[in-house]
């Protein structure tokens, strides 16, 4: 009973780990290129050391 509780536990722990990196991942890949492609106004003044530090 307790070895179920704590398995599923720490399941949900890692899931939480990657879902947590992937939307890290998926956010500055918007900025990089909302900065680099589209050259947008408003996010053409951030650079890539700013997009990184965001996230």
């Amino acid at each position: 009973m307790l070895i179920n509780i704590i398995e599923r536990f720490t399941f949900y722990i890692g899931l939480f780990g990657y879902v947590v990196i992937y939307w890290g991942i998926l956010k500055s890949l918007y900025q990089f290129f909302q900065a680099e492609l589209y050259k947008k106004q408003d996010v053409q003044s951030k650079s890539l050391d700013q997009i990184r530090l965001i996230v």
